[in-house]
């Protein structure tokens, strides 16, 4: 595993933002194509303090994973407004034409799976990787790969916020990604898990099957 010798390498080079690809299972490559920009997941590690005297002890409280927000270009065909308001249909949503209708819910078995699995993959030539492996297949240059557990539609859900006649930009469809928790399926461009590509001297105390997930 490279450390010291990293930046004296060509062949090698850190995670750059603009090469990643998102996957939101039910919506096919779509979404990959549309996606103008997503956050990679993030914990919440907060504390909670005590006070005695002249002295304070802070202790850890529960880890919080945060919502991940998502813009896609709104293309024309497949129209992804239009995907994002079925997404939202999936999840439960109906509008309020009758008493029968004013009565559904969204429920979180039917909003998780509207979008299927969610990965968010960066791109890259993970170190080692022979240059001129087959270009056809891009999840040879995954170097990491997040997947998120139990992701449905929160937040706002802009479908394409203000028109301008002023304006050239594209339009822009917007939501947050709520989930349980993520967990890493490519880490140092090795498709087993996190664990054997940390830094060396990270042995977790207690094991998890999520520690060598593939999938």
């Amino acid at each position: 595993m490279p450390t010291a010798t990293f930046w004296n390498l060509a062949t090698t080079e850190p995670k750059r933002q603009f090469r990643f690809i998102l996957e939101m299972g039910e919506m096919g490559q779509a979404a990959s194509f549309a996606c103008k920009a997503v956050s990679k997941p993030s914990v919440s590690l907060d504390s909670t303090q005590h006070q005695f005297l002249n002295h304070t002890f802070n202790y850890p409280n529960r880890a919080v994973w945060q919502p991940i927000s998502v813009t896609l270009v709104d293309m024309v065909s497949p129209d992804m407004g239009a995907s994002i308001l079925g997404i939202l249909r999936e999840s439960g949503y109906t509008w309020p034409t009758d008493i029968n209708m004013a009565s559904t819910n969204i429920i979180k078995s039917q909003a998780a799976s509207a979008f299927g699995k969610v990965k968010i993959s960066q791109l890259g030539k993970p170190f080692g990787t022979n240059l001129n492996v087959n270009v056809q297949d891009w999840t040879n240059d995954i170097v990491d790969q997040w997947v998120l557990f139990n992701a449905y539609m929160g937040g706002t859900v802009d479908f394409g916020g203000e028109l301008s006649y002023g304006s050239d930009d594209l339009v822009e469809v917007k939501f947050d990604l709520i989930y349980d928790y993520a967990y890493m399926t490519y880490a140092g461009g090795k498709h087993n898990g996190w664990k054997g590509q940390a830094a060396d001297g990270i042995a977790p105390k207690f094991k998890s099957p999520l520690d060598t997930k593939k999938t």
